[in-house]
């Protein structure tokens, strides 16, 4: 009963939704072992909706206004390059950048010869860049004001991360992985009455 709860468990800790926080991202430490060898999913990311209110003392004035964002699609995928370097990417999610990267695998065996007992490590390299540009109706930003004609934004993205696994069975991987990621987003926004930047 203990070894069920136990796996249970591990099992939680390493699958998660697909919020865009490095710490979910589901990339094991084994590479996939062959040139091209490898697997890609198609990513349909769920619509949102804001909603506003508009209050003038105790009462609201206007009806609540919604504005929903589309669908967002993408491909997630990882493939072999080398015996142990593949790379990888992670679609974009509405404004945030696409990341392709590299995971060298520096300890255990690849994807295709691991077996129960598999203890395996690997470092990743994840680079991206997004810009885009809302203007009038379309932003998001401005809902209360509605005084900003433009937004133009880059989002640069870096991250640097280790991933640790261990195989329980040969086909149980449980592993756990931390980042360190810098984003700079450059922006531009203008207005009725001039330009901030």
């Amino acid at each position: 009963m203990n070894i069920f709860l136990l796996l249970s468990l591990l099992q939680f800790v390493s699958c998660s939704t697909y919020v865009r926080t490095l710490g979910t991202r589901m990339i094991s430490p084994e590479t996939q072992g062959k040139f091209l060898r490898g697997s890609a999913d198609a990513v349909r990311i769920q619509s949102y909706q804001t909603n506003q209110f508009d209050f003038s003392g105790t009462t609201a004035d206007k009806k609540l206004t919604a504005k929903e964002g589309t669908y967002s699609a993408g491909i997630s995928g990882e493939f072999g390059l080398f015996k142990r370097l593949d790379t990888y990417i992670i679609p974009s999610l509405s404004t945030s950048p696409t990341i392709y990267g590299l995971k060298f695998q520096f300890l255990g065996d690849p994807k295709l010869e691991a077996k129960q007992g598999n203890f395996s490590a690997s470092v990743i390299v994840g680079l991206g860049n997004q810009g885009f540009s809302r203007e009038d109706s379309e932003n998001e930003l401005d809902q209360l004001d509605e005084q900003i004609d433009e937004i133009d934004v880059n989002v640069d993205h870096e991250d640097v991360g280790l991933i640790v696994g261990y195989r329980w069975m040969d086909k149980l991987l449980h592993y756990v992985n931390g980042y360190y990621l810098e984003e700079k987003v450059i922006g531009k926004i203008s207005n009725n009455s001039g330009t901030l930047v």
